[in-house]
């Protein structure tokens, strides 16, 4: 089996975008039922998002190859979702090495649950932006996202 560009992409995206909000849950599960394992696990899940969104992040320009010239596909989109994607990687990546840095800094104390408030916050804007990021992938090749409908989308392709 083969995989194009757009097809690696879609695989992988949805990786860091889903796994926030897991994470996410994970991560104020254990602030409300702070337990050392429970907030090591969250830590730990929090290290693995941030690396998640690399893939994510290095398939994109793959995608694009494959789906700029197909109809439809409006070149507009594309430049947000890659914008977005730039913010989204390093605040993505921001929440795996403070929760890194946390892991390291007690690795041989108990975590209290006060050291996974700098992972919960910059979680919760990755979270945001890393949905936001979805989204205007969406809008890439889905008109009706864009305020069109799919009848009314352009044969050779919305080169705005």
């Amino acid at each position: 089996m083969h995989l194009n560009g757009q097809e690696l992409h879609l695989i992988v995206n949805h990786v860091p975008v889903i796994g926030a909000l897991w994470v996410l849950l994970l991560v104020l599960f254990a602030w409300f039922k702070p337990a050392p394992a429970l907030i090591r696990t969250a830590l730990i899940f929090s290290v693995l998002l941030g690396v998640s969104v690399v893939p994510a992040f290095l398939t994109g320009d793959g995608a694009e190859e494959t789906v700029e010239h197909l109809p439809g596909v409006s070149e507009t989109a594309i430049g947000n979702h890659e914008e977005m994607a730039d913010k989204a990687l390093w605040i993505t990546v921001a929440v795996g090495v403070v929760a890194l840095a946390t892991l390291v800094l007690r690795a041989r104390k108990p975590v209290a649950r006060q050291a996974l408030l700098p992972t919960l916050v910059v979680l919760v804007v990755a979270a945001g932006v890393l949905a936001w990021t979805g989204h205007l992938g969406g809008m890439i090749h889905r008109p009706e996202l864009r305020g069109g409908s799919s009848a009314a989308a352009p044969a050779t392709g919305d080169h705005d």
